[in-house]
């Protein structure tokens, strides 16, 4: 058996939490380039792309909480005078050296990802097992929480910026009106099923004891 050959036995061997880091730890196909071959090949293409995929929309979930959460803390920075802009201008600093690390992290999974899914397009269907009786799939509640409370931080910025700039008496420019109107469009999936953002944002900030998003008890659970 060949050394390429061994090397594909192993992969197609590796349990999928396994297979995931490996792809995501060696993105530089450049440093890697058989296993990449035999990544990209057609026993493991559809795998690849899968490892990426979920790779890319965690790395896109955590730039939309890192988000919230800088929108949320400029908001609490903006009335506690100069000192709060010193704060907020070190935090905004922070963020932005993290965001432009993730922003290039994420150029380079989605060229991967790319890649992989032109390989799968030519890759042959793997057998089709015997049907088995269909088994429901169990939410990832904990990635659904996540993106609920990510939408209602974002949420409740763009509420606060639209409360302020009306009780200042400003005239909105046509991107902030537009940016409102998205509370009313938009829709979330409940487990009372698809409400707009605003009657979810209304939802959670009627409850009892609810707190601003800064605060411990804010947001929903």
């Amino acid at each position: 058996m060949t050394d390429e050959a061994v090397q594909l036995q192993n992969l197609l061997a590796l349990p999928d939490d396994t297979f995931h880091t490996l792809v995501v730890n060696n993105l530089g196909r450049e440093d890697q380039p058989a296993m990449w071959d035999l990544l990209l090949g057609p026993q493991l293409a559809r795998r690849t792309h899968t490892a990426l995929g979920a790779a890319f929309r965690d790395v896109e979930d955590q730039l939309a909480e890192r988000r919230a959460d800088i929108d949320s803390y400029k908001q609490e920075c903006s009335g506690r005078g100069s000192a709060g802009r010193r704060e907020w201008a070190a935090e905004w600093g922070r963020y932005q050296e993290w965001r432009s690390r993730v922003i290039g992290y994420r150029r380079l999974l989605s060229r991967r990802l790319a890649e992989a899914k032109r390989a799968r397009s030519v890759a042959p269907e793997p057998p089709r097992p015997k049907p088995a009786p269909p088994k429901p799939t169990p939410p990832n509640s904990a990635r659904k929480i996540r993106q609920l409370q990510t939408v209602f931080r974002l949420a409740w910025v763009i509420a606060q910026h639209r409360e302020a700039t009306l009780r200042q008496g400003i005239v909105p420019d046509d991107h902030e009106v537009e940016l409102w109107r998205a509370l009313d469009v938009i829709e979330v999936d409940t487990t009372d099923g698809p409400i707009t953002i605003a009657e979810f944002l209304h939802d959670i900030t009627s409850k009892p004891g609810f707190a601003p998003p800064d605060q411990p008890s804010g947001g929903p659970s």
